[in-house]
C-alpha cells in the first residue's frame, strides 16, 4: 500500500486567470479558472489527485515570476530628507521588483525611493545597480518595485531567464 503524502504545489496564474496543475508525484495535469481564487493566494487549497495525495496549493498572481536569490547588497534613500541606508540580503528578485531583509535596525518606509546596489551570483559576478520605491514593508523583509525608466536589461535582464 502507497502511503498517501501531502504536497505542497506552488501555481502560477497567467495573464488569462487560468493556471495548470500538475501533480509532481503521478503527473496528472489539469487546466482551471484560478480566477476565482484571487484575493485567496496566500491561503492553501487542499485538492485530492488521482493518485490520492493530497495537493496543497497556492496561487501566485504575480505579473512576473520571481527567482529565489542570496545576494549581498546596499540600499540607501535618495530623498535628502530621509536618512536610511544599510546592508541588504536579496531573496528574491523578478523583471518588476525585489524583496530584501534589512542587516541593520534602519528599515526603510513605504513611498521611499531607494539606491539599490548589490552582485549577482552568476559567472561575472555582475554589479548591478536600480533605483526603486518601497511597497512593502513587514519584519524586516522589504518589498521594492523598479522605477519604470530602471526594468532590467543586459547581463541582468539574461540572469533573471536563465
Amino acid at each position: 500500500m502507497t502511503e498517501i503524502k501531502k504536497i505542497p504545489l506552488k501555481v502560477y496564474v497567467r495573464s488569462d486567470g487560468r493556471a495548470r496543475l500538475l501533480c509532481p508525484v503521478c503527473g496528472f495535469h489539469r487546466e482551471l479558472d484560478a480566477s476565482k481564487f484571487r484575493g485567496k493566494a496566500a491561503q492553501a487549497m487542499n485538492a485530492r489527485c488521482r493518485c490520492q495525495n493530497i495537493l496543497s496549493i497556492t496561487f501566485d498572481f504575480r505579473s512576473h515570476k520571481r527567482k529565489e536569490v542570496q545576494l549581498d547588497g546596499y540600499f540607501s534613500s535618495l530623498d535628502p530628507d530621509i536618512d536610511v541606508s544599510g546592508s541588504m540580503t536579496v531573496y528574491n528578485i523578478s523583471s518588476s521588483g525585489l524583496g530584501f531583509e534589512v542587516a541593520g535596525s534602519q528599515e526603510p518606509m513605504v513611498g521611499v525611493r531607494l539606491k539599490l546596489q548589490f552582485t549577482l551570483d552568476n559567472r561575472q559576478h555582475t554589479r548591478v545597480e536600480k533605483t526603486a520605491i518601497v511597497r512593502s514593508v513587514n519584519e524586516g523583509m522589504v518589498g521594492c518595485e523598479f522605477e519604470e525608466d530602471d526594468m532590467p536589461n543586459g547581463a541582468f535582464g539574461f540572469y533573471l531567464r536563465a
